[in-house]
């Protein structure tokens, strides 16, 4: 997965656990080297 691909997936994870007000969150097997900043949206 391109860099800019797995930032992007990785946004829309955290907006559809937001939305859901899901517990938890599985980024993982993305490749991320940081954490997208939509992460602070998350409580």
């Amino acid at each position: 997965m391109a860099r800019d691909e797995a930032y992007q997936e990785s946004e829309r994870r955290i907006e559809a656990a937001r939305q859901e007000e899901a517990t938890e969150l599985d980024l993982s097997g993305l490749g991320l080297m940081k954490l997208p900043e939509a992460i602070a949206s998350l409580t």
